[in-house]
């Protein structure tokens, strides 16, 4: 396993110059210690990381352990229903390797306590595995639809295998056909399913131009 480095211990930056911890070094440059540690474990090296203003820039690409390539390290956490914090934290804290770190569900903890979560109707579950297992969905399954921007309601009861009755924007029109949905923002539904794929939030993934290609079609207006 990849030795870990300890962020609480005493730093150089790319200058020469020292700090007490990465939290410290970070702020000196207007950041604090998560977007840091996020754009290092995005691939950026440390004088990129450091002097890269906030929102500004690139983040380099990164790969998880079979090889695929995200456009960052937050859209690879999301892929794998994370957050960049609990990626970071089982990554710098545990300890964990990447497969492991990625391959965990969410809701997991290494002292075996989960996260309680609540349905539509109320009902309370252990976990999101737990619910999603009540309406017989696999926890990868309900993740995706959730991150495809399905309601709860909708995630939890449509059955597998059953294509949706309707796609919703993140404005809440709804749309006949997934490519209805597409081409109203001017992508392709490929590109909006590999988006997704790629940890893109739904807004993200829509309104994101592609050579220019822009607004609604007069065919392909919302229903209702």
């Amino acid at each position: 396993m990849k030795e870990r480095m300890n962020y609480n211990e005493s730093c150089q930056d790319h200058l020469g110059k020292t700090y007490a911890n990465y939290k410290e070094m970070a702020e000196a440059y207007g950041l604090t210690r998560h977007q840091l540690l996020n754009r290092l474990y995005a691939g950026m090296n440390l004088a990129d990381a450091l002097s890269q203003p906030v929102g500004g820039g690139r983040i380099k690409p990164c790969k998880d352990h079979l090889g695929k390539e995200y456009h960052s390290f937050p859209a690879m956490a999301k892929a794998y229903g994370l957050s960049s914090a609990i990626l970071l934290r089982r990554l710098n804290h545990y300890g964990w390797d990447l497969k492991r770190a990625l391959t965990t569900p969410a809701e997991m903890e290494p002292n075996g306590t989960m996260t309680r979560c609540v349905d539509h109707l109320g009902n309370a579950y252990p976990s999101i595995t737990a619910m999603g297992k009540a309406y017989g969905l696999s926890f990868s399954a309900l993740q995706r639809r959730l991150s495809d921007g399905w309601d709860l309601e909708r995630a939890l009861t449509t059955p597998l295998h059953t294509k949706p009755a309707f796609y919703v924007d993140h404005k809440g029109n709804r749309y006949r056909r997934q490519q209805d949905l597409a081409d109203a923002y001017g992508i392709s539904t490929t590109t909006l399913t590999q988006r997704i794929k790629d940890g893109w939030d739904l807004e993200k993934a829509l309104t994101t131009p592609i050579k220019g290609r822009w607004g609604y079609t007069e065919e392909n207006e919302p229903i209702g």
